[in-house]
């Protein structure tokens, strides 16, 4: 994405983690599919790369369903699930309803949440609805599962 010039090279105050991010950069709109001029104006908007063992969220409120049969799960036994996978457990859950064991990326989330080693956290990047991931050539084209885990909300700073 450096190299495209989607987002700057050198890293600046440009998000709200308190960490520094990469900029938008001179290209930033061939990673959006709507163009949003008011992007280069906010203080929050930046690209934060975060590597290691991470629980990727939306921060908004979730049903989580079984992804064999379908039955919505209770959000405190879900919960346990995250807890474990966070500490380092495998956070495999069974349903209650079917007996399935399933890893936490095959729930079916209604507001995605990601379990993984590498997120990208896109601060105010706008999206077409619909869309999940900004694009870029060959950006996601890496052989791993991808997941949005995602706010539609701009934040301000």
């Amino acid at each position: 994405m450096i190299e495209q010039q989607i987002i700057g090279e050198s890293r600046t105050n440009c998000i709200l983690s308190g960490d520094l991010g990469h900029p938008p950069g001179l290209r930033y709109d061939r990673a959006i599919r709507v163009e949003d001029p008011t992007l280069l104006r906010l203080t929050a908007n930046g690209l934060h790369v975060s590597t290691g063992r991470q629980v990727f969220h939306s921060m908004e409120i979730i049903n989580v369903g079984c992804p064999r049969c379908g039955a919505e799960q209770l959000w405190n036994r879900v919960e346990e699930s995250v807890d474990e996978w966070d500490s380092g457990g495998s956070g495999i859950r069974t349903c209650g309803s079917c007996g399935a064991e399933c890893a936490l990326n095959d729930w079916q989330w209604d507001a995605p949440w990601g379990f993984g080693w590498l997120g990208f956290t896109f601060w105010n990047w706008l999206r077409s609805p619909g869309s999940s991931l900004p694009r870029s050539p060959n950006c996601w084209d890496i052989g791993w599962q991808c997941r949005a885990a995602r706010s539609d909300a701009r934040m301000s700073a």
